[in-house]
């Protein structure tokens, strides 16, 4: 019976009886890494623990994979973050509100609902390059022009909105992974009395980030818009008198 057994397997063996058995259990295996899925564990590991804890190393570790066969698709961390911002860029809404300033304003609001759940994101963006953020400002640029700023305020306005046109400003704590714990210690010194003005103007305050965000965009835009208006009137004062 044993040899009969081993005679059996033999026969498998060179007829390739097993062979689809085996292939069918290799086809089972992991799908082909991509670089989009690493940037996108890349901004989860950003989003939970911060955008000091993407290492290639972890990455593995959340992909299932060994870091080197990482590098089969990006150069470094440095390619990864890069990587990372241009895929959210590239997907920032862009609504249409049909008026100029209402158009402007409906972007950078979506924009700050898009980028909200990422803290790390907001300071890398202002010094970040890339298609998908070029494209962004081509679209606020028209917007502008759409509406009637002249090139020198259209050039004026960019430099003014900056990042607001992202959803966010250069806040004192925005961007910072641990920007909570920071703003905790700063309000305990004022507590202490290190800043007197500062406590005393704090007295019965509440903040809303979202309020004075849009309280800001909204001067801005008004302020554009008289500009405007004014650059219009001077043409028209300046302008030669024909004769009839």
């Amino acid at each position: 019976m044993r040899t009969l057994a081993i005679q059996r397997k033999a026969v498998k063996r060179s007829t390739g009886t097993d062979a689809p058995r085996r292939a069918s259990r290799r086809g089972k295996g992991r799908a082909p890494l991509s670089k989009e899925q690493i940037l996108r564990a890349a901004t989860l590991v950003a989003d939970r623990d911060g955008l000091g804890a993407v290492t290639m190393r972890r990455l593995g570790q959340e992909l299932g994979v060994e870091a080197m066969s990482l590098y089969h698709h990006v150069t470094n961390k440095e390619e990864v973050v890069a990587g990372m911002l241009e895929l959210l860029v590239s997907e920032l809404p862009a609504p249409d509100a049909g008026d100029w300033k209402a158009t402007i304003r409906a972007r950078a609001l979506a924009a700050r609902e898009h980028l909200r759940p990422h803290a790390w994101a907001f300071r890398l963006i202002a010094n970040a390059e890339g298609v998908n953020l070029m494209k962004h400002h081509d679209a606020v640029v028209a917007s502008l022009r759409a509406g009637g700023l002249s090139r020198q305020l259209t050039h004026t306005a960019m430099h003014v909105l900056g990042n607001r046109t992202f959803g966010f400003s250069e806040d004192l704590f925005l961007g910072d992974d641990h920007g909570h714990r920071r703003v905790q210690e700063i309000l305990r010194e004022v507590r202490q009395g290190k800043y007197p003005a500062i406590a005393e103007a704090l007295q019965g305050v509440h903040h809303d980030d979202d309020l004075e965000f849009i309280f800001a965009l909204d001067l801005i835009l008004d302020g554009l818009e008289r500009a405007r208006d004014g650059e219009a009137r001077d043409a028209r004062t300046t302008s030669p008198v024909r004769d009839a």
